[in-house]
């Protein structure tokens, strides 16, 4: 009959053969269908993810930039941090100079007690020649008048 494909009873004929043919390329054709759909799936979501690598790429920094900008970055923060260094040690120096004329200073300078012992000193020798000088002008004023009372 038709359509529905009978048994041969011969395997070496050519229907036999032909019927065995035509059974595999239908057998063929539906996996060939259900791996078609499978490959478009596939290519589609190769698609996708290619298009996603390509954005990941162009967004991100290659390699050679990226050791760039960190040469650049350190660089730049070497270059500060020297600056700020000598900066630092030339305020340092400046310090150590000024501590050490203090020093100096301090060494010359006479402590509270001498500075006392001093002014006494001089005030002391300067009241005793007020005083011989006030008691030498009281003598001679007296003197003085002591003799102009004998001349009139």
């Amino acid at each position: 009959t038709v359509g529905v494909p009978t048994q041969p009873t011969d395997p070496n004929s050519i229907t036999s053969r032909l019927s065995i043919i035509e059974a595999f390329a239908r057998e063929s054709a539906k996996f060939q269908e259900s791996h078609s759909s499978e490959l478009k799936s596939i290519q589609g979501s190769h698609g996708q993810h290619a298009k996603a690598l390509e954005e990941l790429k162009e967004a991100q920094a290659t390699l050679p930039q990226r050791m760039a900008y960190l040469e650049k970055v350190l660089g730049d923060s070497a270059d500060k941090h020297a600056k700020d260094l000598k900066t630092l040690r030339d305020s340092h120096e400046r310090h150590s100079q000024k501590l050490e004329d203090a020093k100096l200073m301090i060494a010359h300078h006479a402590t509270f007690p001498e500075r006392l012992d001093y002014l006494e000193q001089v005030l002391g020798a300067s009241a005793d020649k007020h005083w011989r000088e006030i008691q030498a002008l009281k003598t001679s004023s007296l003197e003085h008048g002591a003799n102009h009372g004998k001349l009139s």
